[in-house]
Parts: structure tokens; C-alpha cells; sequence
């Protein structure tokens, strides 16, 4: 992990810069997910909802920071959609957003807001494959 002092942005306080290693990471893991949905599980298109954003952030055609509404999110809080979706697809929309998991220390500087922030590397990518295959795994089950 790399630590790095990046901006925020005033109006949403989320990073403008994204980590593209772990939109790669979750990415693929979301997309893997999506495509093992059987047709009887997916009555809300998840599927058609999600891979487009899905496919463009792989791809690097995604604009980021990530300011559109996540698909399906009204129907994910109201308990509609199988519990793992929001599991699987959380680390995916957090990471395309800049959003952070916990409130950041913000620095001051040059008129600007700042917070330090750690960014995932070549290295952290190949650790954690083995740890999401099995988050992937245990999602299934549920």
C-alpha cells in the first residue's frame, strides 16, 4: 500500500483521485458474481444494471470519480434484492466513487481539502486475490 495526501472534493467529500488497482480488484470480483447469477436470481436485472458501469471501469472508458446513482440501490435498502448484492457490489462503487470507509483527517492547503489516503499497489492486488476468492466464495452460500 502506498500512502498518498490526495484532494477531495468540497461538494462530496470524496477523493478525486481513484484508485484504479482496486476499481481493477473489485471490479473483477463484482463482474465474476454477476455473470455466475442464475436467470431465476436475477429478476431485478442486476445483471443488465450493473455490468455496463461494470465493463466501462474495466475497461477504463468509466468516467471518475464515479457521480451517478448505484443501480438498483433503492431496492437493495428496502430488502428486495438477495442480501449479498449490496456485499459484493459495495467495494466496487466505493472504490469507483473515491468515497471513504471512515471518516478521513482532512488537511488544509493552498485553499484546498486534502486527506491522506492509502492507494493499493501491484503487489497488494496479488496478496488479496486469495482473501476475495473466498469472500466470493462464502457470498455464494448465502
Amino acid at each position: 500500500m502506498k500512502l498518498s495526501l490526495v484532494e477531495i472534493d468540497p461538494e462530496t467529500f470524496n477523493l478525486l483521485v481513484i484508485d484504479l488497482i482496486k476499481v481493477k480488484r473489485t471490479g473483477k470480483r463484482f463482474k465474476k458474481w454477476l455473470l455466475e447469477l442464475e436467470s431465476e436470481e436475477d429478476r431485478f436485472g442486476l445483471r443488465s444494471s450493473n455490468m455496463p458501469i461494470v465493463d466501462a471501469a474495466l475497461d477504463d472508458r468509466l468516467p471518475l470519480p464515479y457521480k451517478d446513482l448505484t443501480p438498483l440501490a433503492r431496492e437493495a435498502m428496502e430488502g428486495m434484492i438477495r442480501p449479498d448484492y449490496s456485499e459484493i457490489s459495495a467495494p466496487f462503487y466505493t472504490a469507483i466513487r473515491g468515497a471513504h470507509l471512515a471518516p478521513p483527517e482532512i488537511v488544509h492547503k493552498n485553499g484546498k481539502m486534502y486527506a491522506w489516503t492509502y492507494f493499493e499497489e501491484k503487489e497488494d492486488e496479488e496478496q488479496q486475490s486469495a482473501g476475495e476468492q473466498a469472500h466470493v466464495e462464502r457470498a455464494k452460500r448465502r
